[in-house]
């Protein structure tokens, strides 16, 4: 069992030249995710625009709520599963990542403090989830707030609109807690 966040909708604040596999990546926060937020002023007054991008609303084309696994409520039996799973498919573990592996699975440079996210996030692409979750709460000073990502090979169950351009208005989405369930 683990925590899940559930959402109809979500925002991407940057570019969005098209929702299909992102090749050639760089690796962030997300790993190699598209990231998304509920919280999308927040996130511009986090980074503002760098360079001048627009807001995105995505939604999955059957109707059905987006799903992500929340990587930060992760239990003790969680992890030791996990570990598990990366030794059983060769990724290292969380304490000792393979490196090497894990810029082969994802086909990019993972930085060597990454190891352990990275290999949260593989395991996570293993789920029946459309992409990872990071609960954090606003906090400016850290540059953190709650967010996810939308893995690669989900990208194709979503569509797109453009919500708006920067800077934000009023008529920006309000930020809004993700709704949990355990699974």
């Amino acid at each position: 069992m683990y925590v899940k966040v559930s959402e109809q909708t979500v925002f991407h604040y940057g570019e969005l030249p098209q929702l299909s596999p992102l090749l050639g990546r760089m690796w962030h926060y997300e790993g190699d995710t598209l990231s998304v937020s509920l919280c999308p002023r927040e996130w511009f007054a986090l980074f503002p625009a760098q360079p001048p991008a627009a807001l995105y609303s995505l939604a999955r084309i059957d109707g059905t709520a987006a799903t992500f696994v929340d990587l930060e409520r992760l239990s003790l039996r969680n992890r030791a599963a996990i570990d598990a799973w990366a030794l059983t498919t060769k990724l290292g573990s969380l304490a000792a990542p393979d490196m090497i592996a894990l810029t082969s699975y994802f086909s990019c440079n993972i930085p060597p403090n990454e190891g352990e996210r990275a290999i949260l996030i593989a395991w996570a692409k293993s789920l029946n989830v459309d992409g990872i979750w990071f609960s954090d709460p606003i906090t400016a000073s850290a540059l953190t707030s709650s967010r996810g990502g939308i893995f690669q090979h989900r990208l194709a169950s979503f569509q797109a609109h453009s919500v708006a351009n920067v800077p934000p208005t009023q008529a920006w989405p309000v930020c809004r807690v993700p709704s949990i369930f355990i699974d």
